[in-house]
């Protein structure tokens, strides 16, 4: 009945696979993103940056720990008419910085939002240069570089103590999620974290 499609189904459910094997478990990633759709109608500026904000904590941790740079940045929005648009930038040099990506993306979401009610929102990074020798611009400042050790630091404190170890202060008592995003979030644990 699923011609060529039916074999292929039957041989992954027999566990038949003559595909090669790949020495290394890594996969060359061409973008990293984090999207999420409320429960509520997002409404004001202040609430659709927060979300934006918990988005971009979570994507930038992965993009530090995969050991990536990134110099294109973009925002995608859903109405709650199911209306969707995106908006993207593209920088002049690299960055894993949460708050200068942060910057880039409240940039980008004034520049794109109508006013309408949002459901859903997104961040997506891509054009990826690997950290292992990035080049500084002349007129990098000097918080740059205290911006990487920080966000190395708070990285560290949350692979060991959890998500939850350490929080912006604008997410006190807000009702939204500090870190949004990526399959960590439910209250399902993964089956890699159980073995």
């Amino acid at each position: 009945m699923l011609k060529s499609h039916g074999l292929l189904v039957w041989q992954y459910a027999n566990g038949l696979d003559d595909s090669k094997v790949k020495i290394s478990g890594e996969i060359l990633q061409k973008g990293l993103g984090n999207s999420t759709t409320t429960a509520f109608d997002v409404t004001t500026k202040k609430e659709a940056l927060m979300v934006l904000l918990s988005l971009t904590e979570r994507t930038a941790m992965r993009l530090r720990s995969l050991g990536y740079l990134c110099s294109l940045i973009s925002v995608s929005l859903r109405s709650s008419h199911f209306e969707w648009y995106s908006h993207q930038k593209k920088l002049r040099t690299y960055t894993n910085s949460t708050s200068e990506i942060f910057s880039y993306i409240t940039d980008l979401f004034e520049e794109v939002w109508k006013g309408e009610p949002l459901r859903n929102l997104g961040v997506r990074f891509s054009d990826f240069s690997t950290d292992e020798y990035a080049q500084l611009s002349f007129f990098d400042s000097k918080e740059k570089l205290k911006n990487q050790k920080l966000d190395g630091a708070i990285d560290k404190i949350r692979l060991k103590y959890g998500d939850g170890a350490i929080v912006r202060s604008v997410f006190l008592h807000s009702g939204i999620n500090p870190i949004q995003g990526g399959v960590n979030d439910g209250e399902y644990p993964m089956m890699t974290s159980i073995l």
